[in-house]
């Protein structure tokens, strides 16, 4: 059920994220997407405590979409 629920989060920020390049119609779009994942990244490995990787994704999905 909680991977159902994972996957279903990943479909629904591909989803939004497809959404926000076309109603926008800007290019930089990708730099935007490439900075969010640098940013999950550098959190994940560089962080003090260990992250919970799944936790991490669905909270930066969480965010990205109440401020919709």
């Amino acid at each position: 059920m909680k991977k159902r629920i994972f996957y279903m989060g990943i479909i629904l920020f591909l989803i939004a994220i497809v959404a926000v390049i076309f109603a926008s119609g800007k290019t930089n779009i990708y730099r935007q997407i490439r900075l969010a994942d640098e940013v999950i990244t550098t959190i994940y490995s560089e962080y003090v405590d260990p992250i919970d990787y799944r936790k991490l994704i669905k909270g930066a999905i969480d965010g990205m979409t109440s401020t919709l």
